[in-house]
């Protein structure tokens, strides 16, 4: 009993000094203490009351507190003043704040430039700022100047130079940079190709990082650098979902549908794949249009196959518009309609799909829904022989 009070009586004490601080600092804030200002406003996060934190935060930003004007123009960028984004008004922000040589706002002004957010899109001086912080020792701005050496973006591409940043970056735990090493070990891109190299940066960020997780669990799937795990790399997968990865949401799709080390559900995969498709990922689109299409544990739906798969083709996926050519030419759910067939073939065929390119070589070979034209017959067949299709290939010799 003794114990009990006394842990009420400290919580109290915790909670009265808590309280007193707050007091004290609401009284030098309304005098115009701009330190008070920022504190009280920090202290109002700390107790969620993001109102009286806003309130305060802006007096101390409108009174020249650098970190303050910062965090006002997170606050603008992220629509958290008013529901509404106002790229202006951060730049504008994260402008006087920077030229007080406030590291994080310098950081987020040369993203603002890079990016094009609240002023001209300005890829050289982004990445000049973003330098300029990163020799501050900003992590996330080593990070972002070492992918811009890496693709040369705003500067000249230089593989040495992006390699010291984005180590500086790793070195100060950036779990982006120690994924993006693993990326260049993985592919060999910059750095000699380990695989086991790749796997261990991956691993050491996962936990924090979504794309890590995604990596990793391509890793255990893949049997890259590791043993192949089927059931780790659905662990893994699982957890870059948590952070609504779409890639990541769709492979436990796949899992659920191939019977990847879990039992073959596809009503389970067809979850995963509509949540997917549902956020705008072409692939679940196409999957989920493929299964009413073939009525793979759902009732055949040929409406529903085409809805999906014009929603995949409106995003450029061109094995969608090669199906919707299938459908037309063959007349499943839609009036058969050589030309609609023609149509999207052609857009199946302009983007590379080997066969939409064979199918339109033989409609212009035989004269199906357009007239005969051997000419356009030899460019299509030969497209799509160049990307090994044998009856490509055979009706090649037979022209």
């Amino acid at each position: 009993m003794k114990k009990s009070i006394l842990l009420i009586l400290t919580l109290f004490s915790i909670f009265a000094v808590s309280a007193q601080g707050t007091d004290s600092l609401a009284v030098l804030a309304d005098k115009g203490v701009v330190t008070a200002q920022f504190k009280l406003a920090m202290r109002y996060l700390e107790q969620d009351d993001f109102k009286q934190a806003v309130h305060w935060m802006e007096r101390s930003a409108n009174n020249g507190h650098a970190e303050a004007q910062n965090n006002m123009g997170v606050y603008y960028e992220n629509g958290m003043v008013d529901g509404q984004r106002n790229f202006g008004k951060a730049f504008q922000l994260y402008t006087v704040s920077a030229e007080q040589g406030f590291v994080v706002a310098i950081y987020n002004l040369g993203l603002c430039y890079f990016n094009g957010r609240g002023t001209t899109a300005d890829r050289t001086k982004g990445v000049s700022l973003l330098k300029k912080a990163a020799d501050m020792d900003y992590p996330p701005a080593q990070y972002y100047t070492g992918v811009a050496y890496m693709n040369g973006f705003g500067v000249e591409k230089n593989m040495q130079t992006a390699l010291a940043y984005l180590e500086k970056s790793a070195g100060n735990n950036n779990a982006m940079a120690i994924n993006q090493l693993g990326v260049l070990c993985e592919f060999g891109n910059g750095v000699p190709l380990d695989k086991q190299k790749a796997y261990q940066y991956y691993k050491k960020v996962a936990n924090d990082y979504y794309l890590a997780a995604y990596n990793l669990a391509q890793c255990y799937f893949n049997g890259t650098g590791v043993l192949q795990d089927y059931a780790l790399a659905l662990q893994w997968f699982e957890r870059s979902a948590t952070a609504t990865y779409l890639p990541a949401i769709y492979n436990i799709g796949v899992f659920y549908d191939r019977g990847y080390g879990v039992t073959q559900d596809f009503t389970k995969a067809r979850e995963y794949y509509q949540l997917a498709a549902d956020k705008g990922y072409d692939l679940a689109q196409f999957n989920i249009a493929s299964i009413y299409e073939s009525g793979q544990g759902v009732e055949q739906d040929f409406d529903k196959a085409r809805k999906y798969f014009e929603i995949a083709s409106a995003q450029g996926f061109i094995r969608a518009d090669y199906s919707i050519g299938n459908m037309y030419i063959e007349g499943r759910g839609v009036t058969k309609d050589y030309a609609k067939a023609i149509e999207y073939y052609t857009k199946a065929a302009n983007g590379g799909h080997a066969g939409a390119q064979f199918n339109l070589g033989l409609m212009y070979k035989t004269g199906i829904g357009v007239a005969p034209d051997l000419e356009k017959a030899k460019h299509w067949l030969k497209l799509a022989a160049e990307q090994g299709d044998e009856e490509a290939i055979q009706e090649l010799n037979n022209l």
